[in-house]
């Protein structure tokens, strides 16, 4: 089909909309996109005309199939897109598309107008008004901003021209500036002003203005004419730059320098010419007075003598090399004291010449202190290498940083074999690591697949006591047993970080404990024995009487034995007296065992205590004592049997032993239940125990008894017994005879016993 339009100037062409291939184009359409022949042109989608991506980010090809849909659908469709040339240059269009029918056929016809000169030329613009609006925002910032019209009067300032001022926006609007003429400013310096603008140039000068309360700013200010497209004033602006903040910042700086004890300085190197800062002559104590060439050598003859070749070698090396200057040195005063100075510069070359710009710091405190600090360090270390116990310290990752001289002596580890590395599986059993981060686990809800740093550290870093026993491993391959302690490093701020650990040899402390365990069981066996002893006399009457009863029973046997009746009496005098002899014997044997270990059950308290009677009974008959037992509710307990039959038994003894001389002779024992626990309380008829005995009463050796008549064991060994079965034994002081009262925890379920018994 031939085109009717190929004379028009824009680029016009027709698409296929079966095909998508063009069928159609004008010489303009060629030129655009640049091609040579319409064939060559011909052979392009509307896609390989564009490049992959549009400016909005979305697939050419994509939003192309979607416009050309629209189009079909709506008849003509006017948007902007982005096409590429031939040679690959981009080229932005505006496109009309047109749904237009031929020969029965459906065609769109393309209309494509280059826009790039505009679409250039308003990005150019927005750029520009984008860095007006930073410019004007940065200006409304720092410095006082004011619009007047052609005739002077201010149509808009900014927030810090109102702060400055006083007044308030509306109060200025409409207004002109003579409101902020204070009195006194020179007449001739206006009408100065209104000629230099009225030629349309900038006026720059400073002014002094009066604020509403009546104080006086100064300020540096640049007016500027702003004129329309045909050269006519239209407005102006003025921008002022507040002085007095200015020299209240140089205020400022002054007394900042003088706080930090620091000073500025510039030295030219072509002039010898040297200025400073107020504070920095102060701190050289050299007046500023004498000219720039002759403070120079002023500043130089303050520099202790034996740091100037060090002085001399910095500069040297700054202007050689380009690098900053930068020198510690002293220095030496009229009065001979001595200061240590830094002094910092940076070294410039420009059109003035070459020179330092510098500071200069009395770090004098700062020097005391780090020798002080290095004393402080030197101590530390001493402390921690005379420590009797292992002292390493890990950083926050757990790396180790340092360790003391009995870590190496205790390790077989030299520091530089360590430091720098993480330790912890080193010195540690990994079925100790493992067990411990279980336990970890359990305690805190954590999901810690395998030991790490957390399990030394997590308890230490919340703020719980982290202190155990643990299996620590020598080089060479032998092991020890140590309580190990850890607690976090904190910052000033509080942040942890980094942990030091303390280990202490627990060697001899076990073996100590082995052997005091050791004494402890033989103390308990002889006080057993001793027991025995006190009993023996009591036990043989209790067996004389049923051991008689059997004798006489089997003498009169044979003259009973045609009265089958008065025989079998006999035989049952016979078998009971023998279970009498047997229970005080089994319950001697019960007594007097020595296993050398706990053994703990779910028993019965009233079972104890009526096996304990058994053995003191014969003591309390001897001394016309009258023992009582009342037990009200279940009186469970979980405990060994034995050490409570003892607790039960000395106690006994003591209270006999306490009573036997008294007009009264009697001990009341009473069990009590509660949903807790239960309690016995054994009363005896004695008028309670004297204060200052009280403290003493479970201490080992003290006795009350006579020279010969007690070991002083007992109370003791009662104490012990009852702390091992987590049990409390106390004097009762609300009764008005002698009352010891203890309390036993509740025994437990089945399922807590294991727990309980330590498993």
């Amino acid at each position: 089909m031939e085109l009717t339009y190929s004379h028009f100037s824009d680029a016009m062409s027709l698409l296929s909309v079966e095909h998508h291939r063009f069928v159609e184009c004008n010489d303009a359409t060629l030129a655009l996109f640049g091609y040579t022949s319409r064939e060559e042109f011909f052979a392009r989608t509307p896609w390989d005309l564009s490049p992959e991506f549009q400016p909005d980010g979305e697939s050419s090809r994509t939003k192309a199939m979607r416009i050309l849909a629209l189009t079909m659908e709506t008849g003509s469709h006017y948007f902007d897109w982005l096409h590429v040339r031939k040679d690959g240059t981009e080229v932005h269009c505006i496109v009309l598309l047109s749904r237009i029918t031929h020969d029965g056929k459906t065609y769109i016809q393309t209309t494509c107008r280059d826009v790039t000169r505009e679409k250039t030329a308003l990005r150019q613009l927005q750029t520009q008004q984008h860095e007006m609006n930073q410019i004007m925002e940065a200006l409304n910032q720092t410095a006082l901003v004011c619009w007047t019209d052609a005739e002077g009067r201010i149509t808009d300032v900014n927030d810090y021209y109102c702060i400055q001022c006083g007044y308030r926006r509306e109060e200025l609007i409409g207004e002109t500036h003579e409101k902020l003429i204070p009195p006194g400013r020179p007449p001739e310096l206006r009408a100065q002003m209104l000629e230099v603008l009225a030629q349309g140039k900038h006026w720059t000068g400073i002014l002094n203005n009066q604020a509403k309360d009546g104080s006086i700013y100064w300020v540096n200010t640049v007016i500027t004419p702003i004129r329309d497209m045909h050269g006519k004033i239209m407005k102006y602006l003025s921008i002022q730059t507040d002085l007095t903040r200015l020299t209240e910042t140089q205020n400022k700086l002054n007394h900042a320098q003088e706080v930090a004890r620091m000073g500025s300085w510039e030295f030219h190197f072509e002039s010898n010419s040297f200025t400073g800062s107020q504070n920095f002559f102060r701190l050289y104590e050299v007046s500023p007075d004498h000219d720039e060439s002759a403070l120079a050598d002023c500043v130089k003859m303050r520099v202790h003598p034996d740091d100037m070749p060090l002085v001399n070698a910095a500069m040297k090396e700054s202007l050689e090399t380009g690098n900053d200057y930068n020198v510690r040195h002293r220095l030496l005063f009229d009065d001979g004291s001595i200061k240590y100075f830094d002094c910092r510069a940076n070294l410039v070359r420009d059109r003035m010449g070459t020179r330092f710009l510098g500071t200069a710091a009395d770090v004098t405190e700062t020097v005391f202190r780090e020798e002080k600090m290095k004393q402080l360090l030197n101590f530390n270390r001493t402390v921690m290498d005379s420590a009797d116990a292992i002292l390493v310290t890990v950083d926050r990752d757990g790396v180790l940083t340092g360790m003391n001289e009995h870590s190496v002596k205790m390790l077989g580890y030299q520091p530089e074999e360590l430091v720098g590395k993480s330790t912890s599986a080193i010195f540690h059993l990994r079925e100790e690591m493992m067990q411990a981060t279980l336990e970890l686990n359990r305690e805190f809800g954590l999901n810690l697949a395998k030991p790490c740093l957390d399990t030394f550290t997590y308890r230490a870093r919340n703020g719980v006591t982290d202190s155990r026993q643990w299996t620590l491993v020598r080089k060479d391959g032998t092991n020890f047993q140590a309580r190990l302690s850890i607690t976090p490093l904190r910052d000033s701020q509080g942040a942890v970080y980094g942990f030091v650990g303390i280990a202490r040899d627990l060697t001899q402390e076990l073996a100590i404990r082995e052997a005091l365990e050791f004494e402890k069981a033989k103390s308990l066996h002889n006080a057993k024995l001793a027991s025995l002893g006190e009993m023996a006399a009591g036990v043989a009457h209790e067996i004389n009487n049923p051991l008689a009863m059997i004798v006489g029973s089997a003498e009169l046997l044979e003259t009973a034995r045609e009265d089958a009746a008065k025989f079998q009496k006999k035989i049952d005098i016979i078998r009971r007296a023998s279970g009498r002899i047997e229970k005080i014997v089994k319950g001697l044997q019960k007594f007097a065992r020595t296993t050398g270990t706990t053994e703990f059950s779910v028993v019965d308290l009233r079972t104890v205590i009526q096996d304990a009677l058994i053995l003191v009974e014969g003591k309390a008959r001897r001394h016309d004592v009258t023992i009582s037992f009342e037990a009200q509710g279940d009186a469970a307990i979980y405990c060994d049997a034995v050490e409570i039959e003892q607790v039960i038994v000395n106690l006994l003894n003591n209270g006999i032993d306490a009573i036997k001389e008294l007009p009264e002779r009697w001990i009341r024992m009473e069990v009590h239940s509660s949903p807790t626990g239960v309690t016995l309380r054994v009363v005896d008829a004695g008028k309670g125990i004297s204060h200052d005995v009280e403290p003493k009463l479970f201490q080992p050796f003290f006795t009350t008894k006579p020279v010969g008549e007690g070991t002083g064991l007992g109370l003791s060994i009662v104490k012990g017994i009852l702390d091992q079965h987590r049990a409390s034994i106390r004097l009762n002081r609300a009764e008005k005879n002698t009352c010891f009262e203890l309390d036993f925890p509740r025994a437990p379920t089945p399922r807590n016993e294991a727990s309980l018994h330590g498993a």
